[in-house]
């Protein structure tokens, strides 16, 4: 198999940057920082169980937030599978 699948973490900077492409980066750090707040969680946490938490509040909201917010969570899914599979295989 392919052991050099790889996918970063898509954290806090990662999430920024992609609601900053759409209102502009204050707004998206105002966005992040809300979203955290609200869900029990340090604007600056790379755990995963804290960014799906995060991803989960932020695709809940309607409009365009919300469809950042699912796509941050397929790419977290999609790191955890891949992180997952690197270790599960030889």
């Amino acid at each position: 198999m392919n052991s050099t699948l790889y996918i970063d973490l898509p954290g806090h900077v990662h999430a920024i940057a992609n609601l900053s492409s759409a209102f502009g980066p204050e707004r998206a750090i105002e966005l992040w920082k809300e979203a955290c707040l609200l869900s029990g969680v340090e604007d600056d946490s790379t755990n995963p169980d804290d960014l799906n938490l995060v991803y989960r509040y932020l695709a809940d909201q309607d409009g365009i937030v919300g469809v950042f917010g699912s796509s941050l969570l397929l790419r977290l899914k999609a790191y955890k599978k891949l992180l997952n599979y690197k270790t599960d295989t030889p």
